[in-house]
């Protein structure tokens, strides 16, 4: 029987990790809004946003890699057991 490599598809992942990035600074821009008068709100969700986005561009790209490195990894194959025809008695 012919196997199947699973490899994980790198544009998903590394989009995930930039919407993931992306959300976590709109959070942070928000929780801080009312923090320092020097910059506003846009402004610090804009410059979070650029910075968590590419971070978390980063990680999903090497959590891409790191998951394609063990789907490449050979696995032992392993028998199936057949049940043993012990008679009953």
């Amino acid at each position: 029987m012919p196997s199947v490599r699973r490899a994980p598809r790198y544009a998903r992942m590394i989009v995930t990790g930039i919407v993931l990035g992306s959300l976590v600074a709109a959070l942070l821009a928000y929780a801080s809004r009312g923090q320092d008068g020097s910059y506003s709100w846009g402004q610090v969700a804009l410059y979070l946003g650029v910075l968590l986005a590419a971070f978390g561009g980063l990680v999903g790209g090497f959590v891409a890699v790191r998951l394609d490195g063990e789907a490449a990894r050979p696995r032992p194959r392993t028998r199936r057991r057949r049940p043993s025809r012990s008679r009953p008695g």
